[in-house]
């Protein structure tokens, strides 16, 4: 009869492999979602900035086409975009988290649209994303469009 001996417990090579999986699982996910915060954060501000460029151009068109005046409005306490005509709301945006408002050199922070749907105000609008980077909107007067600087 042959009389065989169960060892207990790991080998010290056992446990260096399972520490090496585990080590090599953690570094991928932690890799995994610093992307996934940095593509989420570059996806907001794109979103945000063809958000607010997008009221500001339909507020044009909508003012052109109902022969009203109209106003842009950037309220920075509640990080909201929002176009107005004949004292009614039309259309508003609230920016994602982590993306804000962070200054707008217009008069009243608002522009001005002229029931020919050109904007009476010029200026930019100065967001900032999650890594604390800034990116400008310059709306121009009389040229009827706005862009991402």
């Amino acid at each position: 009869m042959i009389n065989l001996k169960i060892k207990k417990g790991f080998t010290i090579l056992e446990i260096l492999i399972v520490i090496s999986i585990v080590i090599l699982l953690s570094a991928s996910s932690l890799i995994t979602s610093s992307n996934y915060n940095r593509m989420k954060n570059d996806i907001d501000l794109i979103m945000s900035e063809n958000m607010i460029l997008g009221i500001i151009n339909d507020g044009k068109q909508y003012c052109r086409k109902k022969q009203k005046p109209g106003f842009v409005f950037f309220n920075i306490i509640n990080n909201e975009v929002s176009f107005k005509c004949d004292g009614k709301k039309i259309d508003s945006f609230t920016l994602p988290e982590g993306i804000k408002i962070n200054s707008i050199n217009m008069k009243l922070s608002k522009i001005d649209i002229n029931k020919n749907g050109i904007a009476c105000d010029a200026g930019t609008i100065t967001l900032r994303d999650n890594k604390n980077n800034l990116y400008s909107i310059t709306v121009n007067v009389g040229v009827g469009y706005a862009e991402i600087k």
